[in-house]
């Protein structure tokens, strides 16, 4: 992970999904008695011990197999170490410890694959018990979440309830939290 002090903000999913949400809607369209579609965004969902996750399909680079990730001594306890895909070097992070979740003695032990972020030219994989895939949905189901950080929306997807990550925002909090911050 590098730290780019002069990178700009992403705005939060919400804002991504407002705007595309006007890209989708076609002006010349002709009135009809029927209701327009609904705009809709890809999401990548994947399970971190019992809690779902997703993220923008966009800023998804690619999702690996599990590899044991080699240990950097000295790092903060949710950098699992650092992996090698396709000739780069990624800072390997498990989620659920980076937001303050607790995981019980064992949990996470067995990841699945690696989730692999890029933001602004930054690589970063999140570790995943499961991968379920992309899924589209209908941007009026996604429910913004208020306060500030990398969770800001929810959606629900059958029986999951999914927390939506902005990439972005994960990256920025754990280069905060590898820098002391």
């Amino acid at each position: 992970m590098t730290t780019d002090e002069g990178r700009e903000q992403h705005p939060p999913i919400a804002d991504e999904a407002e705007s595309l949400a006007e890209v989708g809607r076609d002006p010349d369209a002709r009135q009809s008695h029927e209701r327009p579609a609904a705009a809709t965004a890809a999401f990548l969902v994947f399970r971190v011990g019992a809690h779902w996750y997703a993220f923008a399909a966009e800023t998804v680079g690619e999702v690996v197999p599990q590899s044991r990730p080699v240990r950097v001594p000295g790092a903060p306890g949710f950098v699992r170490g650092v992996i090698n895909t396709a000739g780069r070097v990624c800072t390997v992070v498990d989620v659920a410890p980076l937001l303050g979740e607790e995981r019980s003695a064992g949990e996470g032990e067995a990841v699945a694959r690696f989730v692999v972020l890029e933001v602004d030219g930054l690589s970063m994989a999140v570790a995943a018990d499961e991968v379920a895939g992309v899924i589209q949905v209908e941007l009026p189901t996604v429910e913004r979440t208020p306060g500030e950080g990398p969770a800001v929306a929810k959606l629900v997807d059958g029986q999951r309830l999914i927390c939506v990550l902005d990439g972005a925002s994960l990256v920025t909090l754990a280069e905060s939290r590898v820098n002391g911050g």
